[in-house]
């Protein structure tokens, strides 16, 4: 086993390789990671392991089942723990009537974190723990979220890196890390899904950005999509327009995407990829075309709420992070000069506004800056850093700074879901930003 995940990796840094780094510079981003990682495990060190706080409760707890289900109890629901899916809020179901684990979250989370929770299933077997619902396992979670929270940041600035600003760059990473709800799934929410499609992205938009348009970019792409499948509506126009001016570009990046060798290792590496989620589906559902979201829906194609996506007191977009609504009012009203960079953070939004407002659960849930975001965040940090490039002023550094602060302080505020009593509650919203921080 530990050889498989040694070639893995091998597989994957080669597959990811960029520019030879100096000691300083691996020292520098190993240190970055160290103090998130320290953030989020000091946070979580004050909740419970069956607590609503905890790293693996309601929908992290699904996401993460295939491990334990996997690698400790072969798939067999009679040596589940008992009530754990009760202890963990149903995340997901052990039923032991038909023998199944059953959860309709897809296993792409479970598999970046794999490398993490199986180094805590090592470690634990020597202290003891060894139920995959432990204390080392949820600190496993911590330690992925870290990691590929600033292997996000990492790409980012690799992205940027090609203009030599380094002024500009350290803004808009410390902009986009505070001024947003990135840091809140970062160390917060570590077990949710957003930052791990925050982290592919990145690396996506790294590779376009290098003009690699071969398995590379093809591997991360379909990983994307086990990771988180709506992000389909988000990936397609990524590839297609990110980077791209004229209609030149545009013909040019249709001919790189799409052409025989492509599509051949699309479907090499598409049966690959979904094959245990196809098999899993059988396993659980009966089908391997099964649909585990069945019961949901757009219910509010009619009736979209848009106003309570982007400015509700109960997880509006803009209200949690301002920043971003700077960010879109610089764009359009200097579209002129920020046309290469404007088009597809704008229709980005405007699909994932109009999506998310149509869907029956339109909050997501319990979240904080409407969650889904954090997925295609870099696209919109890429657009932020050239806002900052061309618009060079001290009045819009000195807003960006004060909007941070202003999100910071709700990051160390919110309690995992906004407590009023219907969305526009403002009563509750005031008692947020008055109350200390946890």
């Amino acid at each position: 086993m530990l050889v498989i995940q040694k070639n893995r990796l091998s597989l994957l840094w080669e597959m990811l390789k960029v520019d030879t780094m100096n000691k300083k510079e691996i020292a520098y981003w190993l240190l970055i990671f160290t103090f998130f990682t320290f953030l989020s495990l000091n946070r979580h060190s004050r909740a419970g392991i069956f607590d609503y706080h905890s790293e693996i409760w309601a929908d992290k707890a699904g996401y993460n089942v295939y491990l334990p289900a996997l690698f400790i109890y072969r798939f067999d629901a009679l040596n589940f723990p008992d009530s754990v899916d009760y202890k963990t809020k149903n995340g997901f179901a052990v039923d032991k009537e038909n023998n199944k684990i059953i959860t309709k979250y897809p296993y792409g989370v479970s598999l970046l974190q794999s490398p993490f929770w199986i180094t805590a299933c090592l470690v634990g077997s020597q202290l003891g723990q060894k139920s995959g619902y432990d204390i080392i396992f949820h600190q496993a979670i911590d330690v992925a979220a870290s990691f590929y929270f600033v292997l996000g940041l990492f790409f980012i600035y690799k992205l940027l890196n090609n203009t030599k600003n380094q002024e500009k760059i350290a803004l808009t990473l410390l902009f986009a890390t505070s001024g947003t709800n990135l840091l809140y799934y970062a160390i917060w929410e570590t077990g949710m899904s957003h930052i791990y499609s925050f982290s592919l992205f990145a690396i996506l938009l790294f590779l376009l950005s290098k003009k690699i348009f071969s398995h590379r970019l093809i591997l991360i792409s379909l990983i994307i999509l086990i990771v988180r499948p709506i992000n389909i509506v988000f990936l397609v126009p990524t590839l297609v327009f990110f980077d791209v001016a004229s209609k030149n570009e545009f013909v040019i990046r249709m001919r790189n995407l799409v052409n025989t060798s492509n599509i051949i290792l699309t479907i090499i590496y598409s049966t690959l990829l979904f094959l245990p989620q196809l098999m899993y589906n059988n396993y659980a559902f009966g089908s391997w075309k099964a649909n585990s979201y069945q019961n949901e829906g757009f219910t509010y194609l009619n009736n979209p709420k848009i106003l309570e996506i982007l400015f509700a007191p109960n997880n509006g977009l803009f209200l949690y992070a301002p920043i971003l609504a700077v960010l879109f009012v610089v764009i359009i009203l200097k579209f002129e000069r920020l046309k290469k960079v404007g088009y597809l953070p704008i229709l980005l939004l405007s699909i994932y506004t109009i999506m998310y407002a149509s869907w029956w659960s339109y909050t997501l849930g319990c979240g904080f800056g409407h969650r889904g975001f954090v997925d295609i965040l870099p696209v919109f940090i890429y657009s932020l850093f050239h806002v900052l490039k061309i618009l060079n002023s001290k009045t819009l550094y000195a807003l960006m700074f004060v909007l941070c602060l202003y999100t910071i302080k709700l990051t160390f505020s919110y309690d995992s879901c906004f407590y009023g009593k219907w969305d526009w509650d403002w009563q509750a919203y005031q008692q947020l930003i008055l109350t200390e921080l946890k």
